[in-house]
């Protein structure tokens, strides 16, 4: 027998926050393109100079790839932090 179900009260509550945190990034960077991959819980946040990568299940992190993203990041960090979120942490992905 095939059981279907839905999702749980804290899938769906980390979508809103996924949702949240998206629209954030969208406002903080008009013009990049901004997308969640849902599966993996994070949000790729695509500039003209680079990438930032969001990870948003439980460990609050945005990822640089090079120091040219460095500040952008810091300004989404500091846009979640703003908007009542717990602390974000930016790791450089970088030597």
């Amino acid at each position: 027998m095939v059981k279907v179900i839905g999702l749980t009260d804290r899938e769906k509550a980390d979508r809103e926050r996924q949702s949240r945190l998206l629209e954030i990034a969208k406002k903080t960077f008009p013009s990049a393109k901004v997308m969640a991959i849902e599966e993996l819980n994070y949000l790729r946040v695509n500039l003209t100079y680079g990438v930032l990568s969001v990870h948003t299940l439980g460990d609050n992190e945005i990822r640089v790839d090079q120091p040219a993203t460095l500040d952008g990041a810091k300004r989404l960090a500091q846009a979640y932090e703003k908007s009542g979120e717990k602390e974000f942490t930016v790791k450089k992905m970088y030597e």
